[in-house]
């Protein structure tokens, strides 16, 4: 990662324990979560549904610039072709 950014990376405040890693983006650094974990954590006080729904509106949709956290889902090559239907990105 690279040294002098003047981000701070962010963190979801009650999810320590859900953090995976530190990652960067264009040279600025951030830290990883694991989606699952926070449902998991969510889903403790109320229904995955709702769980989701927060998750996406409040959590994974919420952009608070450069320093914001990275929601990561573990997932093969086959699983994001199949969501996606095409994944261009990456070259074997």
């Amino acid at each position: 990662m690279s040294k002098g950014s003047d981000v701070t990376p962010l963190r979801l405040g009650g999810f320590d324990d859900c953090i995976v890693g530190v990652g960067s983006r264009c040279g600025q650094a951030m830290v990883i979560y694991d989606a699952e974990k926070i449902l998991d954590k969510l889903s403790q006080e109320m229904s995955r549904e709702e769980a989701l729904d927060h998750y996406y509106s409040k959590i994974e949709g919420d952009w608070q610039g450069e320093g914001t956290p990275v929601f990561m889902q573990l997932a093969t090559y086959e699983d994001i072709v199949e969501r996606s239907g095409k994944f261009d990105g990456i070259s074997n």
